[in-house]
């Protein structure tokens, strides 16, 4: 059937945002130190709250996919697990520049540096489809870090504010 009317070009739609202080220890393993952050998550005009939460810091992995890359070479995230009271869970990861992920001098302003990142409800691993799939929400803002580093149990302490995204129109509806 042709549709009577053409698409609308695609194109992001704001649907929420990120706000709040996180601190944690870089791990390459998933064992390893973890600590919680104080994130305010908005989304659809109403505030997700955690019952328990959790953040890590590692490089991103693409699974079999990241396949000839250098683990140096793949950019740091910061991921934000949490379950809500009604049992309902939510991976949060901010993604950073590799030359951008460094503690700042002592004394030194700290500059907030560009993230890019993901919301995805769901468990972690269940991403969906190529572009994230309707339990998908992108984010882009902020975030100032005050550490960081990519030594084992490097202290890596920021804060974030961002806006969350979904893609609509074209191939995505809406």
């Amino acid at each position: 059937t042709i549709a009577a009317e053409p698409r609308l070009p695609t194109h992001s739609e704001e649907m929420g945002s990120v706000a709040g202080d996180f601190s944690t220890f870089w791990q390459r393993a998933p064992e390893g130190q973890e600590s919680t952050g104080n994130l305010t998550i908005l989304l659809g005009g109403k505030e997700i709250e955690f019952s328990q939460s959790k953040v890590i810091a590692k490089r991103f992995s693409m699974g079999w996919m990241s396949f000839g890359a250098s683990a140096e070479s793949m950019p740091p995230i910061v991921e934000f697990l949490g379950k809500t009271a009604e049992n309902e869970n939510y991976v949060l990861t901010i993604s950073f520049d590799n030359s951008d992920f460094k503690s700042k001098p002592i004394g030194e302003s700290k500059a907030a540096v560009r993230i890019r990142g993901s919301l995805v409800k769901g468990q972690p691993g269940g991403r969906g489809g190529p572009f994230g799939g309707p339990n998908t929400q992108f984010l882009q803002g902020t975030c100032e870090l005050l550490q960081a580093g990519t030594s084992p149990e490097s202290p890596v302490v920021g804060r974030v504010e961002a806006k969350l995204l979904r893609i609509v129109g074209g191939f995505f509806g809406g």
